[in-house]
Order: structure tokens, then sequence, then C-alpha cells
């Protein structure tokens, strides 16, 4: 956590892209499984003052070089623009992992402003023969693993997260297919983290806003560390914890909450 216990404006942290940048209503909750393990999320009021100072951020560490001729490349052969893409973002973005302790899957969001237009921009970069269907719902695959990490700093960088779908204008991505049906399959079922009567009662004490927002589910939390003892820790006297947050705000006088 120390990397996002406080926001230096000279850029010195991967927290630090989000200064000056108004909290958000963290919404995510509405679309991800109720069994969500860990949400971490960014709120924003400004893409593109987050988008420059990300890439401050790695001209300072001496990364952007790698980067920017990879976007190039891209744009060359796909005339993919990621200036243009990042217009239809609008205030959020994140990660969230889910399932068994052992087959825990990991999964990138962003919301856009106006899913269709954004994903008309997409099509550029999407392999329709790697695309599939499930239950009324574009399960694609894109050319570009690296667009959300580009976007939104090192923090989202996981390695072969091709895979998107497309849901309340959230655009969630994985590295399998079935991955993704999974959160369909949650969805469709109303089995999400918003409708989880623990998070309910843990989120009566959180800001409903924030700029940094993390979340570790701690009866999963438990249960992995008591996987890792001879003697299983008793679990049911712990139900009472029902998780941990950590949030960070900007406000007017450039002051962490």
């Amino acid at each position: 956590l120390k990397k996002y216990n406080l926001i230096n404006y000279n850029l010195s942290e991967y927290a630090d892209i989000i200064s000056n940048q108004d909290p958000k209503n963290i919404n995510i909750i509405k679309v991800i499984p109720e069994n969500t393990n860990y949400l971490f999320s960014l709120g924003f009021d400004n893409i593109k003052k987050l988008y420059l100072n990300n890439n401050k951020l790695l001209e300072k560490n001496n990364k952007i070089w790698e980067i920017e001729k990879f976007k190039t490349k891209i744009q060359n052969e796909y005339k993919f623009d990621y200036k243009e893409f990042i217009e239809q973002i609008e205030n959020e973005a994140g990660i969230f992992s889910c399932g068994a302790i052992n087959e825990e899957s990991q999964f990138i969001n962003f919301k856009s402003k106006e899913s269709i237009h954004a994903y008309s921009l997409l099509q550029r970069i999407i392999d329709i023969k790697k695309s599939s269907n499930y239950l009324n719902n574009e399960i694609n695959y894109i050319i570009d693993d690296k667009l959300t990490s580009n976007i939104f700093g090192e923090r989202f960088n996981y390695l072969n997260q091709n895979f998107f779908i497309v849901l309340e204008d959230y655009f969630i991505f994985s590295k399998s297919a079935s991955n993704l049906e999974y959160v369909i399959d949650n969805y469709i079922s109303r089995n999400t983290l918003v409708n989880n009567s623990n998070f309910n009662r843990f989120k009566q004490n959180i800001s409903n806003k924030s700029n940094v927002f993390m979340y570790i589910n701690t009866i999963k939390l438990f249960e992995r560390i008591s996987s890792h003892f001879m003697y299983p820790l008793n679990l049911d006297s712990l139900n009472n914890f029902t998780g941990i947050s950590y949030q960070i705000n900007n406000n007017s006088s450039y002051q962490i909450n």
C-alpha cells in the first residue's frame, strides 16, 4: 500500500497520475461478480490529463520510448489511434479478481462514455476469427494486449488480456473467453457485488467517491491464508470481518482523506 499513501504532484509514484482529478463514484460494483476477491479502482474527471501524467511518469522512469514505439506500430498497421480512443473513456477504470483460491482470474475494466462509439474504434484491432458470442454478448479478441496498460499505466499491465466484453458501457478484459463467460453469467443472474449483503454492510463505512479505491474480500483472504496452515483457521469466528478497503481522495487543499 505504500505507493498509494500520498499524491506527489511532481509525479514520482504511480498514484500521482491522478493528481488534481475529482473523485468519482465506484459503479463497477453493479457489474462484477459478487464473489469478487479484490478490487482496485481509479476515479478521475479528465482522462486526457491522466493519460498525459502517465506518459510523463514513464518518461521520467525512462520507459516511454518502447511504449511509444509499440503504439506507433499499432497505429501504422491497424489505423488505431490511442489519442482518438481515450476521448471515449469516461471516469472510471480498475482491476478485479474473482474465483476459487487456486483458480483466481484477473480482469481489467474501464467505463466508456458511449460504448457503441468506443467499440467502433476498437473494431480496427479486433480479430473476428478469435471472437465469439455467448448468451447474446459478444466476446471479442483484440490484437493489442497492451491497450489498458498503455492508457492507465503499469498497474494495469497484465499479460494476454486480449478478450473483452461490454456490459453497461464497461469494457472488461481478461485472458480467456471462459473468464468473461463467468462474468456474463453472474451479471445476468444479478449475482453482482452491489447485491452482496456483506459488501453492502461494509460499504456503509467508506466514502462513495474516491480517486483510488482498494477493496479486499477478507473472507476469501482468510480462506487463502488458512490453506497454508497445517491446522486450518476457524473461519466461522472471522465472519464479522467482511472486508478491508483503502481510499485516496484529492480535495481542494491537495490533501489526502
